[in-house]
């Protein structure tokens, strides 16, 4: 039976700087996948909900839609007033779906992550670091 289990642990290791290093690596790896591999994982641990696997791939069809043929198939709406509304009425809806699906894996992995020592407060800090670097690289390109 697969656990609920992505990330290295501490105990496994002698140090943290070895667990630093294995995580980064772990992270690492993960990022290289795609989202389809990163699915089948998550389809392949027992303990993941298949009611929001399901909503992740409705929400991966619906980012699939936007990113390529979201303006093709708009092209004469793109022309109008009333065409761009549609399309941004469209885009809010996705807005809307994507953001309830980060509520709900949120509600389901914050105890996973905080059994790993990683706790709201520290995701906060570190979105919080990456705002503002990214704010301050928007800086430099003005």
């Amino acid at each position: 039976m697969n656990q609920l289990r992505l990330l290295p642990t501490m105990v496994e290791f002698a140090d943290r700087q070895s667990w630093e290093q294995e995580f980064d690596r772990f992270y690492d790896a993960e990022l290289g996948k795609t989202f389809g591999n990163v699915m089948k994982a998550l389809g392949s641990l027992s303990e993941f909900p298949r009611e929001l696997l399901g909503r992740i791939n409705s929400a991966k069809e619906r980012r699939d839609y936007l990113a390529p043929r979201f303006f093709r198939e708009h092209d004469l709406d793109f022309i109008t007033k009333p065409g761009r509304t549609k399309m941004i009425a469209e885009c809010e809806d996705s807005i809307d779906l994507f953001e309830l699906l980060d509520r709900q894996l949120e509600d389901f992995l914050a105890p996973q992550r905080e059994r790993f020592g990683i706790t709201r407060e520290w995701v906060d800090m570190h979105v919080a670091m990456m705002e503002n670097e990214a704010q301050e690289r928007s800086k430099t390109h003005d």
